[in-house]
């Protein structure tokens, strides 16, 4: 990526040059993968809007979307319109190809005007129990080089995890996000027994699965046996239609608010925070 947004980013989100460039020197470029829309002034970048184009399956049907991800504007410049005009700049194209937009925001109300909705979103509570012991899930780190590459081949031939709302990118929207938000692979294990990437956190007494990256559907109770202790209820970010086990979706109750233009909706929709950008 060019020092001039590098400069801008860190500006904005301290560290996030640092983690930029991890993800470039891992092989997962934000740069190659996003269209930045640029104002300067005197050869000063001041505001940017970046989008991506995303590859999704909804409702069973494969589509394109465009993520609108990193709006800002340098401190001292704010308030002036800048980054309206950028956005003004983006949506024309899209509109244009007839490609439906979606966000992730803490300010919903200044993409309201725009013609972005909020899309309420589930997380789905699992009745499912753990199978038999297994060897344990081994956690992944970003400074293991065996590891990348077995993060890059699962990603690479992973299926979509949900007909009703799921990624198909080539393998770089969920590395990105994760070096992004946490400096590195902090969440990422590999269940061996499963063939099975699985990205989770424990919040309090739940294991929460964040995504699952799999070439062939994976037995949940099988997976659930190598993860750690210490929870005694599951939620799943993604929608489990493929897993059958019993769930009741609940709301999602995300920090920021996601949005969407022109896209198709689904009653019961489930958007892991890895897919938003």
């Amino acid at each position: 990526m060019d020092e001039d947004r590098l400069n801008l980013f860190e500006t904005v989100w301290p560290r996030s040059r640092a983690r930029i460039t991890l993800a470039d020197r891992l092989g997962w470029r934000w740069g190659d993968v996003s269209a930045p829309f640029l104002k300067s002034d005197r050869g000063r970048l001041l505001a940017h809007v970046g989008v991506l184009e995303l590859p999704v399956r909804i409702g069973g049907q494969d589509s394109l979307v465009a993520s609108i991800h990193a709006v800002c504007t340098r401190p001292g410049f704010r308030s002036r319109g800048l980054a309206t005009e950028l956005m003004a700049q983006a949506l024309a194209g899209l509109d244009l190809r007839g490609i439906p937009v979606q966000l992730s925001t803490d300010i919903p109300a200044f993409y309201e005007p725009m013609g972005f909705e909020e899309l309420h979103l589930s997380r789905f509570r699992l009745d499912v129990a753990a199978g038999p012991p297994h060897k344990p899930m081994r956690p992944l780190s970003d400074r293991r080089a065996d590891d990348v590459r077995l993060v890059r081949a699962a990603l690479e031939s992973r299926m979509p995890v949900s007909e009703i709302w799921s990624v198909r990118d080539s393998g770089w929207l969920l590395p990105i996000n994760e070096v992004l938000t946490h400096g590195g692979f902090r969440r990422f294990g590999w269940c061996e027994p499963a063939e099975t990437l699985v990205v989770w956190e424990l919040v309090g007494d739940t294991l929460r699965l964040l995504d699952l990256v799999f070439a062939r559907v994976p037995d949940l109770s099988v997976i659930l046996a190598t993860m750690p202790g210490g929870w005694t209820s599951v939620e799943s970010c993604v929608h489990p239609d493929r897993f059958e086990v019993p769930f009741e979706a609940v709301d999602a109750n995300n920090p920021e608010t996601f949005m969407v233009r022109g896209q198709q909706r689904q009653e019961t929709s489930a958007v892991s925070p890895l897919w938003m950008t």
